[in-house]
């Protein structure tokens, strides 16, 4: 039985060639080829799983945009892997400055309506700030 003659898949800066030519299934073929390794990679250095697909597709608009730029001097995985931590530390440096509260640690009594406690907490501050007024008017009216 005769082999099936195998064509070798086309290298991946041909692909870009062709993709910069206007080939959009060129740039498919690069996602194809290094989207899970990517995932795995992203996954392996700390990327929450909820969000490696979003990493993922970050870093080939990324990578996409700034093509002009890969030079072949490392294989483009290589290049493409360099993005991807890139792009998880711009993910952790914004999870780093949101600060999320669960809402029963905002509020300290959790039983009952959180708007009232909100309500019942700014008029604590609306009337000591009323007192603290009253008391220093007593204080300079008695010449305290």
């Amino acid at each position: 039985m005769a082999q099936p003659h195998l064509v070798p898949a086309a290298h991946d800066t041909a692909l870009i060639a062709a993709w910069q030519a206007g080939d959009e299934q060129a740039a498919a073929e690069l996602v194809r080829r290094h989207a899970r390794p990517l995932a795995r990679f992203l996954a392996g250095a700390g990327a929450p799983d909820a969000d490696v697909d979003d990493l993922v597709q970050e870093t080939f608009i990324r990578a996409f945009r700034s093509v002009d730029r890969f030079r072949g001097q490392c294989q483009f995985r290589t290049w493409l892997l360099t993005i991807g931590g890139n792009v998880l530390k711009d993910f952790g440096r914004r999870a780093a400055r949101r600060k999320v509260m669960p809402l029963d640690e905002a509020v300290r009594d959790v039983t009952g309506d959180p708007h009232e406690h909100a309500e019942t907490k700014r008029s604590r501050l609306h009337w000591r700030r009323h007192l603290a007024q009253r008391a220093c008017i007593i204080t300079t009216r008695s010449g305290g």
